[in-house]
């Protein structure tokens, strides 16, 4: 009889071991589905093409960093697209109203509706108003054409929808001076409900 429980507790410690090996070889599984879901940060741009300067809002999937790194985990990607309006500071007055944006990455030259967004890849862009030294500021390729913008202090409100029926909002403030130099974004971009 004790023949038999020596050989029991043996096969308990084996069948134990074996229990945390496939354990551990599933954490990175198990990690994966809990932060491994897209995580979009959204921001203001600002660059110059010949002379004309634009404000664009960029938005990236967020590495994943740290410990869960090591364990393998990535950052899923996400099949996005973007609606925004742009409005005036203090009064919320809306100037431009929504619109699917034109969205530009590294990896396509045209601004096309709808773009992938992996981890560690160039941002999805697209552009919310642009100055022009002739014409002065204005909210491009609008449905009513380009809307004037004049000097003053406005708002971006941004909605990204993700094909898996998630949204992320942001809104941020962007100045139109008297020249480029007087036109930037202002502050950080801020997590918001959009309302259309």
């Amino acid at each position: 009889m004790a023949y038999l429980t020596a050989q029991m507790e043996v096969a308990a410690l084996v069948i134990s071991i074996l229990a945390l090996v496939i354990a551990v070889m599933a954490l990175p599984t198990a990690f994966q589905m809990l932060w491994g879901a897209p995580l979009l940060v959204g921001c203001g741009d600002r660059y110059k093409r010949g002379d004309d300067l634009h404000l664009a809002f960029a938005i990236s999937n967020r590495p994943v960093r740290g410990f869960l790194r090591r364990f393998g985990v990535s950052r899923s990607p996400v099949e996005i697209c973007a609606i925004y309006k742009v409005t005036e500071h203090g009064t919320g007055r809306v100037v431009a109203v929504s619109r699917r944006a034109r969205l530009k990455t590294d990896q396509n030259t045209d601004a096309v509706l709808q773009v992938s967004l992996h981890a560690m890849v160039s941002p999805a862009r697209f552009v919310v108003a642009v100055y022009r030294p002739l014409n002065g500021c204005e909210v491009p390729e609008h449905s009513e054409g380009a809307v004037p913008l004049p000097q003053g202090q406005y708002v971006a409100h941004v909605e990204i929808n993700a094909h898996d029926g998630n949204f992320w909002g942001w809104s941020q403030s962007f100045v139109v001076g008297t020249d480029a130099e007087g036109t930037y974004w202002q502050g950080d971009a801020k997590r918001s409900a959009f309302d259309p």
